[in-house]
Parts: structure tokens; C-alpha cells; sequence
């Protein structure tokens, strides 16, 4: 007697989702990994078992979100910075896999009349739910 199909599914899921969830997020001097669980805070490269390879470009991901920050960026460098980060979302989640759920930050405008520079930060977890 097997318990069904359907009971499989369910445990898997909830095991999944039961995994500790970090994100990418590009920020000024970060490790470009961050938990909101149980408070917002970066996670350290040195706390996770990732290639170095990984995390020398999780810090330069961060880094060169600055540069050209503090320039007027160019659609083609916001657009390279994007592809960057959705190519480390991915070596980090397969590197990461068993042990974390890995998220990927992105942001829109927040609609703020009284801030037209503020932005809603959303976390997306599956890949088919990245805009």
C-alpha cells in the first residue's frame, strides 16, 4: 500500500518550502545575499558552501551596480547588470540547492506621488514568476 501521488507532492512541498530562503540583491559594499528571516540582514559569503568563483562575482555584482550608479547609466549597462545578476541567481540556487530556497530581488517604481524615486523591492522565488 503506497500513499498516493498527491501525499508525495505535498511533502515535497512543504519540505521545500521549509528550507531557510535567502536572496540576490546588489547593494553598496554587500556580499549581494541577504535574509529577511527573522530580520533583514546580508548573509556572509563565508557562512555558505559556494564556489569561489561564485562568490568573487556576487561582490564584483555589487560593485559595479555602484560605478555606474553614480553615473547616468545607460540602458545597455542596466540591461548587462540584470543578465549578470539572473546568471548568479542561477549558479547560486544549483550550488545551493539542497540547502536553500534562493530568491532573486527585483524592483518597480512604488507609484509614490510625493517620491517619484522610491521603488517596491518583491522577492521572486520560481523562475517563471521573474518579469
Amino acid at each position: 500500500m503506497g500513499i498516493g501521488l498527491g501525499r508525495v507532492l505535498e511533502s515535497w512541498e512543504t519540505a521545500r518550502v521549509s528550507l531557510p530562503r535567502i536572496y540576490l540583491m546588489a547593494d553598496y559594499t554587500s556580499s549581494s545575499l541577504w535574509t529577511d528571516e527573522p530580520e533583514h540582514l546580508m548573509v556572509s559569503l563565508d557562512d555558505l558552501p559556494l564556489s569561489e568563483e561564485t562568490k568573487a562575482a556576487l561582490e564584483g555584482w555589487s560593485e559595479r551596480l555602484w560605478v555606474h550608479l553614480d553615473h547616468d547609466s545607460r540602458l545597455e549597462e542596466d540591461a548587462a547588470h540584470e543578465a549578470e545578476g539572473r546568471r548568479l541567481w542561477a549558479a547560486v540556487r544549483t550550488q545551493l540547492a539542497d540547502r536553500y530556497e534562493v530568491g532573486y530581488a527585483t524592483f518597480e517604481p512604488a507609484r509614490v506621488r510625493d517620491n517619484p524615486h522610491e521603488w517596491q523591492k518583491s522577492i521572486v522565488w520560481r523562475l517563471e514568476h521573474l518579469p
